[in-house]
Formats: structure tokens, C-alpha cells, sequence
């Protein structure tokens, strides 16, 4: 089984999400509510400080009614890549053994 880990550009992503938080006229202890996690995990994005796990940014894209390349172009982008390569190894390796 292959496994991708996501890294996220932390200087883009914290002024997108206040952005989006802003845009819908909510406070952070509101945002902490809707997606089950505390106002200082909040903070902590918005400021670049810390990450959110995938579970939170899928919460995210839905509450925004945005998705991951417009929270965080760059990094998906790169991601997209990554996986294409890496799933295309791993065809050929399964191709070889067959």
C-alpha cells in the first residue's frame, strides 16, 4: 500500500483561511465549533504556526464552499505531482514482478 503525506505551505494558507473565516462574518470560537476543534487550533492556522490535519480541511472546504487548490494552490499542486510520479513507480515495480 502507498501512502502520500501532504505538506502545506504554512505562509499561504493562513491568510486564505482568515480570509474565508472573515468572508462569512464568524469569530474563531464560531469556526472551533462548526469543525470540532478549539479557537487556538484556529489561530494557529491562521497564523502559520501549526497545520490543520486533513479531516479539518476537508471540514474547511465545505464550510467555505472552496476546495484545496484555492486554500492552498501550491501545495496541491506539488501534491498532485508527487503522487502522479509515485503512483506511476509503483505501477511499474507491480508491472516487473508480474
Amino acid at each position: 500500500m502507498y501512502t502520500v503525506f501532504m505538506k502545506i505551505d504554512k505562509s499561504y494558507s493562513n491568510n486564505k483561511l482568515k480570509k474565508y473565516r472573515e468572508a462569512l462574518g464568524i469569530e474563531r470560537t464560531e469556526l472551533s465549533k462548526c469543525i470540532q476543534v478549539t479557537p487556538e487550533k484556529i489561530e494557529a492556522w491562521e497564523k502559520g504556526t501549526a497545520v490543520p490535519p486533513i479531516e479539518q480541511y476537508l471540514k474547511l472546504e465545505i464550510l467555505f464552499n472552496a476546495d484545496l487548490y484555492d486554500l492552498y494552490p501550491a501545495t496541491m499542486k506539488k501534491f498532485v505531482k508527487e503522487f502522479k510520479q509515485a503512483a506511476k513507480s509503483h505501477l511499474t515495480a507491480k508491472r516487473k514482478e508480474t
